[in-house]
């Protein structure tokens, strides 16, 4: 019998709760922070009385609030924003609105809309000002990383009930210089943490349903380019900061994240032009694994014999199957309450005699609904022919990005998977319980089901 190994000290999808307690001052509704910056230049962010950020200024220290919403104020009370693009500086003044998608994450890392991935350009020859993204010419600006003392993630506890499904499908077409069909499966509302390992409820409160629902929509379909400056932002942050590497999957990594209502979060894998890159999620977890091929140009997924030699024993060292059950970390999935979806990606048809349909069964044999997998091919060091333009789309190929974008309350959160497309191959809707309220697959003629 073929040896299943796990990594029993992974915590992921099913076993125990583990708090972590995080020093923290903060009310109802939000916390009050300091930040520092790290990577090439660390120091503490000060505030010039205009507004803007400053690095190695004379200035105080700057104390700033983050709100429920993901919203900045400062001391003053004054709204902080980020700039449109190309400048994209952030600054506080008098009458601002806050942008929101702020977050401070368990490691104190503040990110933007997921990503801990700052910059720093010179306001004058020593002093520096702070960017999200600048494209201004400006040649002096350097990746950086921001960390908060003040605020932190809120202990965990549990409470779980099983989750009752009731597909009901539904195809319509849309058009991004490809045509995919997207289906949507809606579930019955249903508190689903699936065990004791999963986040509860998180309370904080932000907006209304209206604007969270036109939040999802605007979140889930990203503009030309914001792909790729999204994950260029997550690998120029782990090149700086020890905390943010841990939201990069590199070849030959799996990686399992905890997803906290009311703290948003994006990973991503290094450029894939071969191997095979794999996600499963579930609610309050994510796992997203990077595959090497296996010798020189043949890739894992060649032969039900690689695949299961190369590919399943690797993922069976976290994620493994015992009579016909899933394991992760060492402990089992009730089927009847995992609410599981599974992307795979990979240079391999979907034919008989490649390892695909075995990699698939695999996954059905642990429990993962047949209806919950999707698997998606790409030319081995070529832009997917459903990409279109090679050209315009080359810049997208071989990259990944696994967005948690939280909403706070029972306006839930929503979970989106990019692979090599800035449409997303899934976004899954949540409400503030984790119960599941609607299934978006975007497919192509590249794509097949389990």
């Amino acid at each position: 019998m073929k040896p299943v190994f796990f990594l029993t000290a992974a915590t992921w999808l099913f076993p125990a709760a583990v708090a972590r307690f995080v020093t923290r001052e903060t009310t109802s509704s939000g916390c009050h922070f300091t930040l520092k910056s790290l990577g090439r230049f660390a120091g503490l962010v000060s505030q010039l009385a205009d507004g803007p950020f400053r690095l190695n200024a004379s200035a105080p220290t700057a104390n700033f609030y983050l709100d429920a919403s993901g919203g900045i104020t400062d001391s003053r009370g004054f709204g902080c924003i980020v700039r449109d693009p190309p400048t994209t500086q952030i600054l506080c003044g008098q009458g601002n609105l806050p942008a929101t998608g702020f977050s401070i994450d368990a490691s104190k890392s503040l990110l933007y809309h997921g990503s801990g991935a700052f910059w720093a350009c010179p306001g004058t020859d020593t002093e520096y000002n702070v960017y999200v993204n600048p494209d201004f010419n400006q040649s002096k600006c350097f990746a950086i990383a921001l960390t908060a003392s003040g605020c932190g993630t809120l202990p965990a506890a549990s409470s779980c009930l099983p989750a009752t499904t009731v597909w009901e499908t539904q195809t319509q077409t849309v058009t991004q210089g490809t045509t995919l069909t997207v289906t949507v499966a809606v579930t019955s509302p249903a508190t689903t943490c699936c065990s004791d390992g999963f986040p509860p409820p998180d309370r904080r409160s932000s907006g209304s349903h209206a604007e969270a629902a036109q939040a999802k929509r605007d979140l889930s379909r990203r503009a030309p380019g914001d792909l790729n400056r999204a994950w260029m932002g997550i690998r120029d942050a782990a090149l700086v900061n020890t905390e943010a590497r841990r939201r990069w999957v590199e070849m030959n990594e799996i990686r399992v994240y905890d997803l906290v209502q009311g703290e948003s979060a994006a990973f991503a894998t290094a450029e894939y032009f071969g191997c095979t890159v794999f996600t499963i999620h579930g609610p309050g977890k994510i796992v997203v694994g990077h595959m090497a091929q296996n010798n020189g140009e043949r890739c894992a997924l060649a032969s039900p014999d690689l695949t299961e030699r190369i590919l399943i024993e690797r993922i069976s060292r976290v994620v493994g199957v015992v009579d016909r059950q899933l394991w992760v970390g060492g402990q089992a999935v009730t089927p009847e309450c995992s609410q599981l979806y599974v992307v795979i990606t990979g240079s391999e048809r979907d034919n008989d005699g490649t390892g695909v349909p075995t990699l698939k069964e695999w996954f059905v044999t642990g429990g993962v609904p047949p209806e919950n997998i999707r698997y998606i091919y790409y030319g081995f060091r070529n832009p997917t022919a459903e990409n279109g333009d090679p050209v315009a789309m080359v810049p997208v190929n071989g990259r990944s990005l696994f967005q948690f974008n939280s909403f706070g309350d029972a306006l839930g959160a929503q979970v989106s998977i990019y692979l090599s497309h800035e449409e997303p191959r899934l976004y899954v809707d949540y409400d503030g319980e984790w119960g599941v309220s609607t299934v978006t697959w975007a497919d192509s003629d590249a794509t097949t089901t389990g």
